[in-house]
């Protein structure tokens, strides 16, 4: 078949647009896809890189956040010690009698606590001093530890007068580390003849003291008394809820502090816009208390954080009721001691505790487990003799005397008599037979 010049001209166009269509396609088309995914895998490397960036600089910032923080940690520590160690204790306290011209004859180191403080563990070890010495020799030892380079706490402080003119009593020392210590040795070893007694120093009121005597002499105790009330043996309780649909169940667990069993207690708080709380009503012989111990102790084994306060609950023989405060938040993991200060007011004992009480506040639902085990009060084994118990920054505490008036009193603390309606407004006393021996006054400090 014969086609005309037009027709092949016509034909080699369309070849030649086929050919430019078909090259575009296949060359042209790939090297454009391929463009535009390197184009994608660029823009997603910018975004890696900008996030890699951001991860740097945030980095960095968190760095910084941190080191500042180390820094802060580092001041706070300086102010505190790291392992509180006895002999450092001792030395301590040697060095501030020998100082301040007082005298101790005996030193008592309560039981070793840990606490959590902002996820770190904070140790404590409690000392009691028993001194002797003028007012001025008082001072200048309160100055020596206010101005110690690590923070001494002064946890309470009783001032007698003696009958030579001088003051003594006993003072409560709070020493705080952030390493674990070593355990409280029971006794305090020489190896080679006799050792410098830092509790007698040579001063006007000791003449007869030896600069270098047997260390036997020295009176340090190192356990206070402490009388076990409940150590949960025998499932002798019964638990009470604040309403209905709060779950509670107790049993015994091998997993003790004390003896062979623990009380093991699942609660389940439902969700609630009040206050709820699961009473463990502490059955069998009443748990009474004859004479006021220092305070109440009771180990708590904690399997998560919980936002709940453990209290106890005192009786006195008429009916008046009274709260133990152990701690507002179980904030911790594993076995925890926690203590209870009680009323230190002679007059209300005998005392019952006649139970623990377990309280949610939250108003969220709150369930888990917690165990308990060696509730017991701890006492002083030398009871303190002098009439202030406690000093705070406003109120002083004192412990009526035998044959003690109002008038004596308001003139002791204020060399006044105008002060006798004042102490007996804020103590609640409306005659003068309300004052008996052993009761505890509050005074305003002057």
């Amino acid at each position: 078949m014969k086609i005309s010049k037009r027709e092949r001209n016509l034909l080699i166009i369309l070849l030649t647009l086929v050919f430019l269509w078909g090259y575009n396609e296949l060359v042209l088309g790939n090297q454009n896809r391929a463009i535009e995914s390197l184009k994608a895998q660029k823009l997603e490397k910018d975004m890696d890189y900008d996030t890699i960036n951001r991860y740097i600089a945030l980095e960095k910032e968190l760095d910084a956040s941190l080191k500042e923080l180390e820094n802060d940690a580092d001041e706070v520590k300086k102010n505190y010690f790291g392992a509180i160690i006895q002999e450092d204790i001792i030395t301590i306290i040697y060095d501030f009698l020998n100082a301040s011209n007082l005298t101790s004859n005996s030193l008592t180191f309560l039981p070793m606590k840990n606490e959590d403080y902002n996820h770190t563990k904070l140790y404590s070890m409690s000392v009691t001093l028993a001194y002797q010495g003028s007012y001025s020799s008082l001072l200048d030892f309160m100055e020596l530890i206010n101005g110690y380079e690590k923070k001494i706490i002064v946890d309470s402080l009783g001032i007698a007068a003696s009958e030579e003119g001088l003051l003594n009593g006993n003072l409560l020392l709070t020493f705080h580390g952030f390493e674990e210590s070593q355990q409280l040795n029971t006794q305090w070893m020489v190896t080679e003849g006799s050792y410098h007694n830092p509790f007698v120093h040579n001063g006007d009121f000791n003449d007869e003291a030896s600069s270098n005597i047997n260390f036997e002499d020295i009176i340090i105790e190192f356990e206070t008394s402490r009388v076990l009330l409940e150590d949960y043996m025998e499932l002798n309780y019964s638990l009470n809820s604040s309403h209905s649909n709060i779950k509670a169940n107790g049993s015994l667990n091998s997993n003790s502090k004390v003896k062979d069993y623990s009380l093991k207690l699942e609660y389940n708080f439902p969700k609630r816009d009040e206050t709820s709380h699961v009473f463990i009503s502490l059955g069998g012989s009443p748990l009474v208390i004859k004479d006021p111990p220092m305070a109440i102790n009771l180990w708590v084994y904690s399997y998560n954080p919980a936002d709940l306060i453990l209290r106890g609950r005192l009786k006195t023989t008429d009916s008046q009721v009274y709260t133990l405060d152990f701690t507002n938040n179980i904030n911790w993991v594993g076995w925890n001691q926690v203590s209870a200060l009680i009323p230190q007011d002679k007059t209300l004992y005998p005392i019952e505790l006649d139970g623990i009480m377990i309280e949610s506040t939250s108003g969220n639902e709150e369930g888990g487990v917690l165990l308990l085990d060696g509730l017991e009060a701890i006492y002083n084994p030398e009871p303190v003799v002098d009439p202030i118990i406690m000093e705070e920054d406003e109120f002083i505490h004192y412990e009526v005397q035998p044959n003690d008036t109002l008038i004596e009193i308001s003139m002791r603390f204020y060399n006044s008599n105008s002060y006798v309606y004042e102490i007996m407004r804020i103590n609640g006393l409306e005659k003068e037979s309300d004052l008996t021996a052993g009761k505890i006054l509050i005074i305003p400090k002057p």
